[in-house]
């Protein structure tokens, strides 16, 4: 089996909020900042009301808390793709739109792009991760590849010949950024 495809910034975004999604690095940044900035506005607003008795003041504060609370999620899912875009953007401009080969042989993958070869043994796939636009091929080096089920014309044999190579299939078809 050989795919021709090119790669977009909407391709390598889409890896990049999976791969940040499934880091617990990430996982507990977005939970440190979603958590932090409502208890300095609740002791403020405990401080405020226990010294002064302002208590119009301490509701603000509170207020101010349950909003973050609430509106955290957004603001994150928003921060993190613009974060992403922005270093896409500058540091993965030169890899768009370039022809990419996957040739899938019985015992290898064999791929090529506008600068380089490579030929990757059965033995290193880990897993294959399907997301309902995607497939990302993860070796156990952590690399991946990025496959975008647009360029597969038979996606079952696709993922079946990955799989038959040993790695493991993870089906994320659910998954969505958030």
């Amino acid at each position: 089996m050989e795919l021709t495809y090119q790669l977009t910034l909407e391709d390598f975004l889409a890896f990049q909020m999976y791969a940040s999604s499934k880091s617990a690095l990430h996982r507990s940044r977005r939970q440190r900042g979603r958590f932090l900035i409502p208890i300095i506005y609740v002791v403020f607003a405990g401080f405020i009301y226990f010294s002064n008795r302002l208590a119009l003041l301490a509701l603000i504060f509170l207020g101010i808390a349950v909003l973050w609370l609430l509106l955290y999620p957004l603001y994150a899912h928003w921060l993190y793709k613009r974060h992403f875009t922005k270093h896409l953007e500058e540091n993965y401009k030169n890899r768009v739109g370039h022809d990419l080969v996957l040739k899938i042989e019985d015992d290898a993958l064999w791929s090529k792009d506008y600068a380089s070869e490579s030929r990757t043994v059965a033995s290193e796939f880990k897993t294959i991760t399907e997301l309902p636009n995607h497939f990302f091929l993860k070796l156990h080096t952590d690399i991946s590849f990025i496959v975008p089920k647009q360029a597969i014309p038979n996606q079952e044999s696709f993922k079946n010949r990955i799989m038959a190579m040993g790695a493991q299939y993870e089906d994320e078809t659910h998954w969505k950024w958030k």
